[in-house]
């Protein structure tokens, strides 16, 4: 059996030297490993963290409305805003005619072309033009009438395609954008028409010669 072959001193040597250098460098890494281990938060434990927050922006993405489906809430929001314009006209024509007090557009002042102008005629004539004013307003409710009632088909056909093509979540979101949007509307009407009322009692007592209440919003 031939003996082992013998290993220099030397290289010996420097094989142990190397040895030694190899695991004081491991050491030394696995030292700076726990120190920067001590100032780091610990790891968090939920092995599913990555997937959890994809779940969260997933969550958040349902709640907003996509681009491709702006249009839906764009023609839902005029439709409302419109639905009250209308409502607003009917209301105010139906006062008209109950107190028999005609919008100024709709009242003329076309006098009768006749060499002569007795009494009578005078009065039958500002009859006809009471007449066709009140003619007139009818037209106008009956119009504004039909019109509310299209939009509120169309409304109705709208809020159903939203529900049908849409998640719920973002289909409920439009939705409540635009009714929103329909009472910031109708308060704003409010407001104007308090504005307008004040205005016209601050008016009307300069005109009485009575003291002015300041305006306080």
């Amino acid at each position: 059996m031939a003996s082992p072959k013998k290993i220099p001193i030397s290289d010996n040597t420097e094989a142990y030297a190397q040895q030694s250098a190899r695991i004081n460098n491991s050491q030394r890494r696995n030292e700076s490993r726990t120190n920067a281990g001590e100032t780091r938060p610990p790891p968090n434990n939920n092995p599913d963290h990555r997937n959890t927050r994809s779940k969260n922006n997933t969550n958040e993405e349902e709640v907003t409305i996509k681009d491709e489906h702006l249009p839906y809430l764009r023609e839902l929001r005029k439709n409302y805003v419109s639905r009250c314009k209308a409502d607003k006209q009917m209301k105010y024509l139906q006062k008209c005619l109950n107190k028999g007090n005609f919008p100024k557009q709709l009242l003329t002042r076309l006098a009768p072309q006749t060499p002569t102008k007795p009494l009578a005629l005078l009065i039958e004539w500002q009859k006809a033009l009471v007449t066709l004013a009140e003619s007139l307003t009818s037209l106008l409710l009956q119009y504004w009438t039909d019109h509310y009632h299209m939009i509120k088909n169309e409304i109705a056909n709208l809020t159903k395609l939203i529900k049908d093509n849409l998640n719920i979540k973002e289909a409920n979101l439009i939705i409540k954008i635009c009714e929103e949007a329909e009472t910031r509307f109708m308060e704003n009407q409010s407001k104007n028409v308090t504005k307008k009322a004040q205005q016209g009692q601050r008016n009307k007592s300069r005109t009485n010669g009575e003291p002015v209440t300041p305006h306080t919003n």
